[in-house]
């Protein structure tokens, strides 16, 4: 059993603001495309296309995504050749990157592939993938990989022949070095549109299994069904005994579907399937969100498919499982403007709990996180856009107000991406802005959990006191400690735990513990006592929140939740 510490403190109400970080530009060109961010452990990458000459080009970071890399270019293709990448093209696991992309060098588009074990500081020579026919005679004109353990997928949507389009699946067992030969998810005759894949959560099944969701009109020409592939063997072949399996319940023939979403979190369990259908009994023309859910990984659907947003016209979905949360997120016009609704189920979709995200207009929701910390951006207002993003620290079941990520001082942007790195508790982002008279790539985002210096002036000798606040619901009655130092640089977290506090070597902790935690309440807030402002006159000082628990049988401490670096002027 864990009790916190008992210290005496200085708790009152108080409502602290988050702190988004202060947005930064990746790209150096004069514009740029696509952007696509991942976050895992001490790895935060975001991948672009450069506007005028197509080269792709990756900016790194840690997992506080504070500071990052110049650009590196990952693309090896000639000058002049046409690349396209999208918010699919970039994937990592065990700090391995994985790019893919649409690649002109052949004649039509094909799929090429790079990885990087170093951060993407270098890239290996870039490879064709195969897509079922030689290469530049196709064209690829989708594309997504996604990676988990040594397994990578890389899925596309290529034209065929007959002038349809096809969905093939290429596969790795060994981080990317070989590949199988490729597979077609569908059984060809028809034409097949919207398509997603997906595997288990990083390391969560091995990789070994893998999901494609697409839409064709084989029972019905330009009405969608949507259709199920899986593999268990690393994409060598597909589950021949479920062939195309139909997903959505209207009937062959009946309803159109578009974009699906596909999440699963690991092995045989939790694949959860989201898209958008119209032109169904229930809605003859306005499209409604369809969500369904098996506890086996697909074999078994034994809970009917919810439909939320009836009667207003849905758009965009964003789906985000982590084997017990599930939500999706969209936009629609009930209100006679489209504004970002979010809903949210612990009960694998049987029932939920909505909400209402955008108040003045709102579109192209994402979404990530897990357990108590969630997040949605999106595109907010009407023209000019601005990005915001609203987070969660109790699992969905309320949200923070919404944050501008651009703090005001963007112009026009769109195309926001979102990744969760779920070591430090952090939401990454990027997006386009046109600020600069072009679209340009930024990076921002916040945590959840923020810390405050809170001084009348912070002046030498001067009251000071720390404010920790929405900290995740789930470190109610945890003490939090305030890491303080004159520099920033790596020192690690103590008591075995290692992550990075983005402080220098600290001297304040443990002995002046007394002075710099708290205890948290059920709102996430707690307050440390008052002490005085260091007699550092022009000094900047740099501090950092933690969350812990200690055990009351045996003393040892359990860290939780990190804050963002904060930074605090003596005048």
């Amino acid at each position: 059993m864990f009790n916190p510490l008992s210290l005496t403190v200085f708790l009152y109400a108080v409502v602290v603001a988050q702190e988004p970080r202060v947005p930064q530009q990746l790209d150096i060109g004069s514009f740029a495309y696509d952007p696509a961010v991942v976050s895992e452990g001490d790895l935060s990458a975001i991948l672009w296309k450069d506007g005028v000459t197509s080269e792709l080009y990756l900016s790194s970071s840690d997992g506080h995504g504070v500071t990052w890399s110049a650009p590196v270019r990952v693309d090896d293709a000639p000058a002049g050749t046409a690349r396209f990448v999208s918010n699919h093209s970039l994937a990592v696991c065990e700090g391995v990157l994985y790019a893919a992309w649409q690649d002109g060098r052949n004649g039509a588009n094909d799929t090429y592939f790079s990885r990087s074990f170093d951060g993407g500081q270098t890239w290996s020579a870039s490879m064709r993938l195969e897509d079922g026919y030689a290469a530049g005679s196709q064209a690829v004109d989708a594309l997504q990989i996604v990676a988990s353990g040594d397994y990578v997928y890389v899925a596309m949507r290529v034209d065929n022949p007959s002038g349809g389009e096809d969905i093939w699946m290429a596969s790795s067992m060994d981080q990317g070095a070989t590949w199988n030969p490729s597979l077609m998810a569908n059984a060809g005759g028809a034409d097949c549109d919207y398509f997603v894949v997906n595997t288990c959560t990083c390391g969560g099944c091995g990789g070994m299994n893998v999901f494609i969701t697409f839409a064709d009109d084989r029972n019905q020409a330009e009405m969608d069904d949507l259709f199920l592939r899986m593999s268990h063997n690393g994409g060598v072949s597909w589950m021949m005994n479920m062939l195309d399996e139909q997903i959505d319940e209207a009937g062959p023939g009946v309803g159109d579907v578009e974009a699906p979403e596909v999440l699963s979190v690991g092995g045989m369990t939790g694949l959860a399937i989201a898209w958008l259908e119209d032109e169904t009994p229930t809605s003859a023309v306005e499209e409604e969100l369809h969500v369904r859910y098996s506890p086996d990984g697909g074999h078994m659907w034994p809970i009917p498919e919810a439909v939320l947003g009836s009667g207003a016209d849905v758009d965009n979905p964003a789906l985000a499982f982590d084997g017990s949360t599930l939500l999706v997120a969209w936009e629609d016009d009930r209100t006679g403007v489209d504004e970002v609704y979010l809903a949210v189920s612990r009960d694998f979709g049987i029932s939920w709990i909505e909400h209402q995200i955008s108040t003045d207009g709102g579109a192209y929701p994402v979404l990530s996180g897990q357990g108590d910390l969630w997040a949605v951006s999106y595109s907010a207002g009407g023209f000019p856009e601005r990005t915001e993003m609203a987070v969660s620290r109790d699992g969905a079941m309320s949200f923070l107000p919404a944050m501008d990520l651009e703090l005001g001082g963007g112009a026009d942007s769109d195309y926001v991406e979102i990744a969760y790195n779920s070591m430090y508790d952090n939401f990454v982002t990027a997006w386009l802005d046109d600020a600069s008279g072009s679209n340009r790539v930024f990076t921002g985002g916040a945590r959840s959990q923020t810390l405050q210096a809170v001084s009348p002036s912070f002046v030498p000798g001067d009251v000071i006191h720390f404010e920790a606040s929405h900290f995740p619901i789930s470190d109610d009655g945890a003490m939090f400690a305030v890491f303080v130092s004159r520099g920033t640089g790596n020192y690690a977290v103590p008591y075995g735990d290692g992550r990075s506090t983005g402080l220098a070597s600290n001297p304040y902790l443990p002995g002046y513990l007394n002075v710099l935690s708290g205890t948290l309440d059920a709102s996430g807030f707690g307050a440390t006592v008052p002490t005085t402002v260091p007699r550092t006159p022009g000094v900047t000082w740099y501090a950092t929140g933690l969350s812990y628990l200690v055990s009351s049988s045996t003393g040892k401490v359990y860290p939780l939740t990190l804050t963002d670096r904060i930074e605090i002027s003596v005048q």
